[in-house]
This record gives structure tokens, sequence and C-alpha cells, in this order.
């Protein structure tokens, strides 16, 4: 299956996310679950094996609060604390 454009991530994203959340590769990988070495290819820009491993980072990034923006300018923001921890209570 494809991935539509507001699915996609960026490397540059995913080493902001993780600037963003002061999270390790380690750590994303661990939470992802994928393998450090699929994360550090993937913010090298270097290919990535497994077809999940970006919809499982772009995942665990949403789930801690980081929302991704593709316009023309693709980037990163922390929701605020407020909507997201009234989002989480709903899950």
């Amino acid at each position: 299956m494809a991935q539509s454009d507001s699915e996609i991530i960026t490397p540059e994203q995913c080493r902001m996310a993780r600037a963003g959340l002061q999270m390790t590769v380690s750590t994303l990988a661990e939470l992802a679950g994928v393998s450090p070495s699929s994360v550090t290819r993937f913010e090298n820009d270097e290919p990535c094996h497994r077809p999940d491993a970006l919809r499982r980072i772009r995942t665990t990034f949403e789930a801690r609060g980081i929302e991704f923006t593709n316009d023309e300018a693709p980037g990163v923001r922390l929701r605020p604390l407020r909507e997201f921890a009234s989002q989480a209570g709903r899950s």
C-alpha cells in the first residue's frame, strides 16, 4: 500500500521530532518496534528495508504529541499540552 503525502515524514522531520522530545535513536527504535539501525538509516536518508517502519515511527511520535506539517515547509510541532492530554484521556 502506497503512503499518501500526508502520511510521509522526511528524515529531517524525524530528527526534529526526536530532538523536540529529547528522545534517543535507541528509545525511538524500542518504542516503535524497529531496529536502531532502521532509524539511523532513515535519518541519514538511506533506504529503509522495513516498509512499515516509517508508519511505526510516525505513530510513535504522534502518540507523544508530535504533529507533522507537510505544507510548503515540512516540519514538526508539539501539540499544546492540554490538547494532547485531553486526546490521550479519550483513548
